[in-house]
């Protein structure tokens, strides 16, 4: 896991938003395991692991990326506002949508 993922880890059951947790099935950096655990961190996460896919899956199964967005979507009504940008060196492959 990445050090700055493992600080925050304890953080993760705080978030009260809906998140979507895409991972590529064929994935060779991130372990599944990895990420069915992030799923059980986050309370009102979802996790779709897309088959036939590795790392790079944003690029690879784009509509199944836009798929878990609009889920998030209608899950939450109400406007997200980001209140704090990560630092460069704090992110890793991380895609971000914010909406105002």
């Amino acid at each position: 896991m990445i050090p700055s993922a493992n600080t925050l880890q304890k953080q993760y059951r705080l978030l009260q938003m809906p998140v979507a947790i895409v991972a590529g099935a064929e994935d060779r950096l991130i372990e599944s395991e990895q990420s069915a655990h992030l799923h059980r961190d986050i309370p009102r996460s979802t996790l779709r692991c897309v088959p036939g896919t590795g790392h790079m899956v944003h690029q690879t199964a784009t509509g199944e990326i836009m798929t878990a967005i609009d889920m998030v979507l209608t899950q939450n009504r109400k406007p997200m506002v980001v209140t704090r940008l990560m630092r460069k060196k704090e992110r890793s492959d991380l895609v971000c949508v914010a909406i105002n």
